[in-house]
């Protein structure tokens, strides 16, 4: 009984009502290159099928009709086919953006929508279906060059807002440490973060090779990536102390004292060698099944 239950949902899914017939004729249009899951047919069979589709110049439209009724599932990722068959996600704006890239130079605009079956959509299922006749409406050439020309400049101003933002966070980073603005002390601050972030990406590279070290020393890279950094923050305030040490206030993370010729460690298992990074190698050593490198 239960397998004929879920035989049952399968076909109602699928194929729907066996009464729905509809019109194969695609006399007078193009066919797709491409195939659509369609329900069609006396007993309503799912099968792949092309459809056809007129193109309106003049309107940069283009006029879609299926060989059936198409329906897709918005959970299809989630969708479990040892249950029942699950239909896939939606396509079809997928390969009518084709159409409109190859038969006006610019892309799909919009797309007459589909809308929600409800009497289909149970058991995790979120079944949608679009119209047998479908409108596209691609962008204008010269509509799609100032839409574009917009976006463009949109993004350019939100990088340039985030680039300034980032910029800000690292004088701040500096003026924690006494650096002052628009002074040699803080653009070498700021030079010395820069290094660091290099620094860092080496490490967290090198770490992720290994993920399971990477996971167990998360916490610990992130300390220790804090005390590099005040460290390094520290030994350039005394290197330019010649033109006035700055004031260094409270660092928000603590600081592991090394021996004096090191500023940080990086952590690798015990078989693999220290690696190379923008900053010279000191010293190495083995704890447990950890090698610990030691740098300048």
């Amino acid at each position: 009984m239960k397998h004929l239950t879920i035989t049952l949902l399968t076909l109602l899914v699928l194929g729907g009502c066996a009464s729905q017939v509809y019109d194969n004729n695609f006399s007078g249009w193009e066919i797709s290159n491409n195939k659509i899951g369609t329900v069609n047919g006396s007993l309503s069979k799912f099968k792949m099928r092309n459809y056809g589709y007129k193109i309106n110049e003049n309107l940069f439209e283009v006029l879609i009709k299926t060989d059936g009724l198409y329906r897709f599932d918005k959970n299809y990722a989630s969708c479990r086919s040892g249950m029942f068959s699950c239909l896939g996600g939606d396509v079809l704006s997928e390969q009518i953006n084709q159409i409109c890239l190859s038969s006006f130079s610019s892309p799909l605009q919009s797309l007459t929508s589909p809308k929600r079956n409800e009497k289909f959509s149970t058991f995790a299922r979120d079944i949608w279906e679009y119209p047998i006749y479908i409108t596209a409406k691609c962008w204008g050439t010269d509509e799609y060059r100032i839409a574009k020309e917009k976006q463009d400049s949109l993004l350019k101003e939100q990088a340039l807002k985030l680039k300034a933002f980032i910029l800000e966070e690292k004088k701040n980073k500096c003026r924690e440490y006494g650096f002052k603005d628009e002074t040699d002390g803080m653009g070498l601050c700021l030079i010395e973060l820069d290094k660091l972030a290099k620094i860092e990406e080496q490490i967290l590279a090198i770490e992720k090779r290994n993920n399971q070290v990477y996971l167990q020393n998360q916490q610990q890279t992130a300390d220790q990536k804090r005390q590099r950094e005040a460290q390094a923050l520290i030994n350039l305030g005394a290197a330019i102390s010649g033109a006035g040490t700055p004031r260094r206030t409270t660092p928000k993370a603590p600081i592991t004292t090394y021996p004096n010729s090191f500023s940080f460690t990086l952590t690798v298992p015990s078989n693999q060698l220290c690696p190379l990074l923008g900053t010279p190698k000191t010293k190495q050593e083995v704890r447990g099944t950890n090698r610990i490198c030691y740098y300048q």
